[in-house]
């Protein structure tokens, strides 16, 4: 029995959280829906650049270590202002609506722009590039490949003892990927049912403007009247029994 009720109590608890996943619904539709409204589509190309640190006077440990350490600041390097006017110099691509803004605002754009990362334990240097054009996004990939192929000496400083190879060409996506509608839904369903718990865990249990039924209370006899059930003899001389009223009773009489 105690089961059974334990069970009816869990289910009545779990319809009475609704609000766990209506809000994490809305939050997540809303978020959708502005993504779609205010954030621009873009697509995005990608490459790949393998840095190879040539070890005629080091063992070949030494080497990678090294490789995957020239390739950390040639990622760090691609988001910079000198490197950013040396590919406006290449005139590879079209880069004047970035040109004109502000300093700040050009950097900000330019490292929204180009994303690099490295590749987890190799010297690969991975290159992505954003744009609501897909051709120009795959211009803009090329444009930093080139740049780096030409001039990685100028941040290297390793001459001739480093080389850069591209692994992989310059792939364009068919579709936008930026913004992510699907993890940003994610994101926003799992914020908006935790709202919706705090909203369960702290709204009262009765709801407002509803009234408790008032429970029925059995009154007690009163300690002046004699319980006929019970067998106790009452002594009237007894000064204690003198408020005491005895039941009374119908008898037939003859």
């Amino acid at each position: 029995m105690e089961n059974v009720l334990q069970k009816k109590s869990a289910i009545i608890t779990l319809k009475k959280a609704w609000t766990v996943p209506v809000f994490g619904l809305v939050f997540a539709l809303l978020t959708v829906g502005l993504l779609l409204i205010v954030a621009d589509q873009e697509y995005s190309s990608e490459t790949q650049l393998l840095v190879v640190q040539k070890y005629t006077l080091t063992d070949s440990y030494t080497a990678s270590k090294s490789a995957e350490k020239i390739s950390r600041n040639l990622a760090e390097v691609v988001h910079t202002s000198t490197f950013f006017d040396e590919v406006v110099a290449s005139k590879e691509v079209d880069l004047s609506d970035i040109l004109l803004l502000s300093e700040k605002k050009k950097r900000k754009k330019w490292s929204e722009t180009v994303e690099t990362e490295i590749v987890s334990r190799t010297s690969m240097l991975r290159i992505r590039a954003y744009d609501a054009d897909p051709a120009r996004a795959e211009a803009i990939v090329s444009a930093v490949t080139d740049t780096l192929l030409k001039n990685s000496g100028e941040y290297h400083g390793a001459a001739d003892t480093v080389e850069l190879r591209i692994v992989d060409t310059a792939l364009t996506s068919d579709r936008p990927t930026r913004p992510n509608f699907i993890v940003n839904g994610i994101a926003a369903a799992l914020l908006g049912a935790i709202l919706g718990f705090l909203v369960f865990l702290l709204r009262p249990s009765v709801p407002f403007g509803v009234k408790k039924k008032a429970t029925h209370v059995v009154p007690t006899p009163p300690v002046d009247v004699v319980d006929p059930s019970e067998e106790t003899v009452y002594n009237v001389l007894e000064v204690d029994n003198f408020h005491k009223t005895l039941p009374q009773h119908n008898s037939d009489t003859k």
